[in-house]
Protein backbone atom coordinates (compact mmCIF):
# COMPACT_ATOMS: atom_id res chain seq x y z
CA UNK A 1 0.00 0.00 0.00
CA UNK A 2 3.00 2.59 0.80
CA UNK A 3 4.42 1.77 -2.45
CA UNK A 4 1.22 2.14 -4.52
CA UNK A 5 0.78 5.79 -2.30
CA UNK A 6 4.58 6.82 -3.31
CA UNK A 7 4.36 5.95 -7.35
CA UNK A 8 1.17 8.05 -6.74
CA UNK A 9 3.07 10.98 -5.25
CA UNK A 10 5.40 10.64 -7.38
CA UNK A 11 3.25 10.84 -10.89
CA UNK A 12 1.30 13.91 -9.13
CA UNK A 13 4.39 15.90 -8.51
CA UNK A 14 6.57 14.84 -11.98
CA UNK A 15 3.09 14.57 -14.09
CA UNK A 16 0.45 16.90 -13.22
CA UNK A 17 2.20 19.99 -11.67
CA UNK A 18 0.05 23.22 -11.47
CA UNK A 19 1.70 24.93 -14.01
CA UNK A 20 0.97 28.47 -12.10
CA UNK A 21 4.15 31.12 -12.00
CA UNK A 22 5.93 31.06 -8.79
CA UNK A 23 4.82 33.20 -5.37
CA UNK A 24 3.99 36.93 -6.13
CA UNK A 25 6.31 39.76 -6.01
CA UNK A 26 6.87 41.77 -3.07
CA UNK A 27 9.67 43.81 -1.61
CA UNK A 28 10.55 41.37 1.66
CA UNK A 29 13.28 38.79 2.30
CA UNK A 30 11.86 35.48 2.39
CA UNK A 31 13.35 32.46 4.04
CA UNK A 32 12.48 29.13 2.48
CA UNK A 33 13.58 25.73 1.71
CA UNK A 34 11.46 25.14 -1.50
CA UNK A 35 11.64 25.86 -5.01
CA UNK A 36 9.60 26.63 -7.67
CA UNK A 37 5.88 24.98 -6.75
CA UNK A 38 5.39 21.40 -8.78
CA UNK A 39 2.73 19.96 -7.85
CA UNK A 40 1.10 18.79 -4.22
CA UNK A 41 1.06 15.01 -2.94
CA UNK A 42 -2.13 13.64 -1.90
CA UNK A 43 -2.78 13.62 1.98
CA UNK A 44 -5.09 10.91 3.14
CA UNK A 45 -8.68 11.76 4.35
CA UNK A 46 -8.96 13.70 8.22
CA UNK A 47 -6.41 15.48 9.61
CA UNK A 48 -2.52 16.25 8.44
CA UNK A 49 -0.29 18.85 10.20
CA UNK A 50 2.29 19.83 7.92
CA UNK A 51 5.30 21.96 8.92
CA UNK A 52 8.69 23.66 7.92
CA UNK A 53 11.43 24.44 10.40
CA UNK A 54 13.81 26.99 9.62
CA UNK A 55 16.79 26.40 12.64
CA UNK A 56 18.25 29.46 14.37
CA UNK A 57 20.95 30.51 12.72
CA UNK A 58 18.79 30.95 9.63
CA UNK A 59 16.34 32.83 11.11
CA UNK A 60 19.17 34.57 13.02
CA UNK A 61 19.88 36.24 9.79
CA UNK A 62 16.68 37.90 9.63
CA UNK A 63 17.20 39.80 13.37
CA UNK A 64 17.49 43.23 11.84
CA UNK A 65 13.82 42.70 10.02
CA UNK A 66 10.23 41.56 11.67
CA UNK A 67 8.08 38.26 10.27
CA UNK A 68 5.24 39.94 8.40
CA UNK A 69 3.43 37.51 6.52
CA UNK A 70 3.59 33.43 5.77
CA UNK A 71 3.09 32.78 2.31
CA UNK A 72 2.14 28.75 0.73
CA UNK A 73 0.66 27.10 -1.94
CA UNK A 74 -2.47 25.55 -1.74
CA UNK A 75 -3.61 23.31 -4.54
CA UNK A 76 -6.91 22.86 -3.37
CA UNK A 77 -9.45 24.43 -0.73
CA UNK A 78 -9.60 22.05 2.54
CA UNK A 79 -12.59 21.74 4.77
CA UNK A 80 -10.64 23.95 7.20
CA UNK A 81 -7.23 25.25 7.48
CA UNK A 82 -5.22 26.51 10.88
CA UNK A 83 -1.77 28.08 10.80
CA UNK A 84 0.34 28.10 13.58
CA UNK A 85 3.66 29.92 14.08
CA UNK A 86 6.21 28.71 16.97
CA UNK A 87 9.49 29.66 18.20
CA UNK A 88 12.10 27.28 19.63
CA UNK A 89 12.14 23.69 19.62
CA UNK A 90 11.98 21.32 22.66
CA UNK A 91 14.09 18.32 24.33
CA UNK A 92 11.67 15.96 22.11
CA UNK A 93 12.27 18.22 18.43
CA UNK A 94 8.62 19.15 19.02
CA UNK A 95 7.39 23.15 18.44
CA UNK A 96 8.64 25.65 21.25
CA UNK A 97 6.34 28.25 22.55
CA UNK A 98 3.30 29.27 19.71
CA UNK A 99 3.88 33.05 19.02
CA UNK A 100 1.17 33.26 16.52
CA UNK A 101 -2.14 31.40 15.44
CA UNK A 102 -4.61 31.95 13.17
CA UNK A 103 -7.94 30.14 11.16
CA UNK A 104 -7.66 30.72 7.41
CA UNK A 105 -10.48 28.45 6.74
CA UNK A 106 -12.34 30.95 4.80
CA UNK A 107 -8.86 32.42 3.11
CA UNK A 108 -8.02 29.63 1.26
CA UNK A 109 -7.59 29.88 -2.65
CA UNK A 110 -7.00 26.42 -4.48
CA UNK A 111 -4.31 26.32 -6.86
CA UNK A 112 -2.95 29.64 -6.20
CA UNK A 113 -0.11 30.99 -3.58
CA UNK A 114 -1.47 32.57 -1.02
CA UNK A 115 -0.69 35.15 1.53
CA UNK A 116 -1.49 35.48 5.10
CA UNK A 117 -0.23 38.95 6.24
CA UNK A 118 0.43 39.37 9.72
CA UNK A 119 -1.92 41.83 11.76
CA UNK A 120 1.07 43.36 13.60
CA UNK A 121 4.44 41.90 12.34
CA UNK A 122 6.33 39.25 15.14
CA UNK A 123 10.09 40.11 16.23
CA UNK A 124 11.62 36.45 15.96
CA UNK A 125 14.89 35.68 17.72
CA UNK A 126 17.86 33.47 16.39
CA UNK A 127 15.88 30.59 17.51
CA UNK A 128 13.96 27.73 15.18
CA UNK A 129 10.87 28.65 13.64
CA UNK A 130 8.13 26.38 12.94
CA UNK A 131 5.46 27.30 10.73
CA UNK A 132 2.31 24.35 10.76
CA UNK A 133 -0.31 24.05 8.64
CA UNK A 134 -3.34 21.73 10.06
CA UNK A 135 -5.27 20.67 7.34
CA UNK A 136 -8.82 18.80 7.94
CA UNK A 137 -10.44 17.00 4.84
CA UNK A 138 -13.16 14.69 4.14
CA UNK A 139 -11.76 13.26 0.96
CA UNK A 140 -8.10 12.23 0.37
CA UNK A 141 -6.66 15.51 -1.72
CA UNK A 142 -3.81 17.04 -2.63
CA UNK A 143 -3.42 20.04 -0.53
CA UNK A 144 0.01 22.12 -0.06
CA UNK A 145 2.08 22.52 -2.66
CA UNK A 146 5.61 21.09 -3.07
CA UNK A 147 8.52 21.79 -5.07
CA UNK A 148 10.59 18.94 -6.91
CA UNK A 149 12.99 18.20 -4.94
CA UNK A 150 15.12 17.08 -3.92
CA UNK A 151 14.33 16.90 0.19
CA UNK A 152 16.51 19.34 2.41
CA UNK A 153 16.48 19.00 6.54
CA UNK A 154 13.28 20.27 8.01
CA UNK A 155 11.89 21.08 4.28
CA UNK A 156 9.03 18.66 4.45
CA UNK A 157 8.07 17.63 7.88
CA UNK A 158 4.50 16.01 8.49
CA UNK A 159 3.21 14.76 12.24
CA UNK A 160 2.92 11.22 12.37
CA UNK A 161 -0.90 9.86 13.41
CA UNK A 162 0.41 9.46 17.27
CA UNK A 163 0.34 12.83 17.10
CA UNK A 164 3.97 12.35 18.74
CA UNK A 165 6.45 13.19 16.46
CA UNK A 166 7.74 15.13 13.01
CA UNK A 167 9.02 12.74 10.53
CA UNK A 168 10.14 14.13 7.29
CA UNK A 169 7.87 13.08 4.64
CA UNK A 170 8.64 9.61 3.27
CA UNK A 171 6.19 9.88 -0.18
CA UNK A 172 8.35 11.82 -2.28
CA UNK A 173 11.69 13.80 -2.48
CA UNK A 174 10.07 17.40 -1.81
CA UNK A 175 9.69 20.24 0.20
CA UNK A 176 7.03 22.06 1.09
CA UNK A 177 5.59 25.64 -0.48
CA UNK A 178 5.78 27.49 2.77
CA UNK A 179 7.78 30.51 3.24
CA UNK A 180 8.24 33.42 6.05
CA UNK A 181 8.52 36.71 4.59
CA UNK A 182 10.01 39.62 6.86
CA UNK A 183 9.64 43.15 6.57
CA UNK A 184 13.64 43.96 6.25
CA UNK A 185 17.29 42.12 6.09
CA UNK A 186 20.44 42.82 7.81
Amino acid sequence: MRVAIYLLSVFLITGSGCENSDEPNAPLSILNHDGVNASAPILNAGTNQVAVKFRGNRVGQYNQGDLAEVRFFMANRPESCQLDIYQGTTNNDMPGARIHSADLSSQIAAGAWNRYILDQSLTVDDDDLWITLTFDHPASLPLVGCDLGPQVTNGALILNGSGTSWEAYAFADINWNIRAAFLSTP
